[in-house]
């Protein structure tokens, strides 16, 4: 249900004009409606009705509507108390699919890659989660690097350069030791391919006591080819 301010045009069966339930808004807390209001919001009379206001980070979202008809046998539910309980459960869902939705889109634009992983006892990766980007980065699809066993990817084996192996098994040491760590190295992609990643990784402590690493993942192969070009043309001039 949407609210709109008094000079406003906007007029529908489901939008109300806020002076209405201005006091209502400021105190964030549910009501019932009064016969005048039902009138006024343009309810249905032959129904008991709860109103109550909805925040998303803080900020005014909207109204919740919640109605009954009068003649419902089980009342005992019709309390002040688990109306707001359960409209508060509600506002706590809506605001983390709006975090959610506003997540997406702020990944979606970006072109690096999101990544969280486990260390297995062998100190090798286990993904449980990585953004869509990762397909561009190295080839393979999230749901195969997260896939242990037959089928899945194996960062280390078949991902990571074997030249480079020692240098992310150092950045791997450095996560183990409680520190955030930032290393530069390549991969064979599965176009067959080799590219540069720059990986920055940071180890979090669970409760449960493991260690929980999440971290970005770029490409920056052109970067590495401009630099090697640049290289390669001094080395020329000063022979």
């Amino acid at each position: 249900v949407s609210s709109w301010s008094s000079d406003s045009s906007i007029d529908t069966d489901y939008s109300f004009a806020r002076e209405h339930l201005a006091d209502m808004e400021s105190a964030r807390f549910g009501r019932f409606l009064t016969p005048v209001l039902v009138e006024t919001l343009r309810l249905d009379t032959d129904l008991d009705w709860w109103i109550d206001p909805l925040a998303d980070n803080d900020q005014m979202a909207g109204f919740m509507l919640v109605g009954w008809a009068r003649d419902a046998r089980d009342r005992e539910w019709v309390t002040s108390s688990r109306l707001n309980e359960w409209i508060r459960l509600f506002e706590s869902l809506y605001s983390g699919i709006q975090t959610a939705a506003r997540y997406r889109l702020t990944v979606s634009a970006i072109d690096d890659a999101l990544f969280g992983f486990a260390f297995m006892p062998d100190r090798g990766r286990r993904f449980h989660f990585i953004t869509d980007q990762i397909e561009l980065l190295t080839g393979y699809l999230p749901t195969e690097l997260m896939r242990l066993g037959e089928g899945g990817v194996d960062w280390m084996r078949d991902v990571v350069h074997p030249e480079d192996a020692p240098l992310v098994r150092a950045h791997h040491q450095t996560i183990l030791d409680g520190h955030e760590s930032r290393v530069t190295y390549r991969i064979r992609h599965g176009d067959g391919s080799t590219r540069w990643l720059q990986e920055h990784a940071t180890p979090r402590a669970e409760p449960s006591g493991l260690l929980a690493v999440n971290g970005i993942l770029s490409d920056v192969s052109e970067q590495k080819d401009r630099k090697s070009t640049r290289l390669n043309s001094s080395h020329q001039i000063i022979s």
